[in-house]
């Protein structure tokens, strides 16, 4: 079985060097249309579909009240709104859940 790919091999690779120019015309092909396809590919980092969300979790310490989390909420909410408001058009808080399981998060939507 090995001498029967090795002579496979041999033969393919004397077609290939008889008629170099053709093979060599399919190999620029090649990297022509690859060179195509790279220069067609997105350059960002994260496609458009997954840009324009922004999530923060805002985690105080233990024992914390509703009310004291739903202050530092709006202390994010209004930076947000107010520093950074050429990124961020609209914001979403929600005090109670958290990606971790417990505690309290803040969403921004821009």
């Amino acid at each position: 079985m090995f001498q029967r790919a090795r002579n496979s091999y041999v033969a393919m690779a004397g077609r290939i060097i008889s008629k170099k120019l053709r093979y060599l015309f399919i190999y620029f092909l090649l990297v022509a249309a690859l060179g195509f396809l790279f220069q067609r590919m997105p350059t960002a980092y994260l496609p458009n579909e997954d840009q324009g969300i922004m999530f923060v979790q805002v985690t105080l310490p233990a024992g914390s009240t509703l009310e004291q989390t739903e202050q530092v909420m709006d202390q994010v909410r209004s930076h947000f709104l107010e520093d950074e408001k050429e990124a961020v058009a609209t914001c979403f808080t929600l005090a109670g859940r958290s990606f971790s399981g417990t505690g309290r998060t803040w969403g921004s939507r821009s």
